[in-house]
């Protein structure tokens, strides 16, 4: 006797039970609400979307405690969109490496990729929602620096490459900034009351050395940042240009970077300038491609 529909559903259950989870660890990502977070790195590789043969790098992050203790934050970037690489870049940055030099991207990449997984460091990642779209951004590297020993193209094997510059290893067992991680490095901006703009394009080096910079104990050469006034006369000239009439010219900064946040802006649409002020002004969520 043919089984009725319930009976159909009933037997299901046990294979719905599987599927169930599988779906809870495949799209866990679009679950997790907006927000910081430690993710375990448990994956990083290159694949090839088929939708439209592109080059892609996939990333998995396994959140640490709080609420989502356990689910899996998603980020995939694709290599055939100039930001796609870009934020592929800065991934390899964060991680600990140096992203591969153009003539040497075909015998060095994939190492790199294997080299991080293999790390499967602990990171500070925001997600952030936008829409339908959940993008997933690293902010530092939470449990040291990587190891690396990815050869470059014809390099010897033994040689290692893609690290920071050697110089910083030696200075970093007398640097006291280098037992603070980015928060510590924000309060000793504010408890010294240096002027110094933290933007998510720098790392946690780049922002030691803007404050030995600032304090004179350091070589770099950092550029004075930009006061908020500055900031804001650019930012309401991108607004002109493109359409945003809610932003006015007597609003503070923080206002109108508000109002910024609720919009999209196609990326081809922006120059170089645009991009770099949304950069700084840590918007880079509002660029689609």
């Amino acid at each position: 006797m043919p089984k009725s529909m319930q009976e159909r559903l009933d037997a299901m259950q046990e294979s719905w039970k599987q599927s169930k989870a599988t779906y809870d660890q495949r799209f866990g990502g679009v679950k997790i609400d907006a927000g910081e977070y430690l993710g375990k790195l448990q994956k990083c590789e290159l694949g090839v979307r088929r939708s439209d043969d592109v080059i892609t790098m996939n990333v998995e992050y396994l959140i640490v405690g709080g609420k989502f203790d356990g689910y899996v934050a998603f980020d995939q970037m694709n290599l055939g969109n100039e930001w796609g690489r870009v934020f592929a870049m800065r991934f390899i940055e964060v991680a600990g490496y140096e992203a591969p030099a153009p003539d040497q991207i075909a015998s060095t990449l994939q190492k790199v990729c294997t080299a991080i997984a293999k790390d499967a460091g602990t990171f500070k990642i925001e997600v952030i929602h936008n829409g339908d779209y959940v993008n997933i951004q690293p902010k530092a590297l939470e449990d040291g620096d990587a190891a690396a020993s990815v050869p470059a193209a014809g390099a010897d094997d033994s040689k290692p490459v893609a690290r920071k510059k050697a110089a910083q290893a030696s200075a970093a067992e007398s640097d006291p900034l280098n037992d603070l991680d980015r928060k510590g490095l924000k309060a000793y901006i504010r408890e010294k009351e240096l002027e110094i703009r933290v933007t998510t394009k720098l790392s946690d080096d780049d922002i030691r050395e803007l404050i030995h910079e600032a304090e004179g104990t350091g070589e770099a050469e950092a550029e004075a940042a930009p006061s908020d006034e500055e900031l804001a006369q650019q930012l309401l000239v991108l607004c002109k240009g493109h359409g945003i009439k809610e932003v006015k010219k007597d609003m503070a900064l923080d206002d109108m970077i508000s109002i910024v946040e609720e919009y999209e802006f196609a990326a081809a649409e922006l120059d170089e300038d645009e991009v770099e002020l949304l950069t700084t002004l840590q918007l880079t969520a509002t660029i689609k491609e």
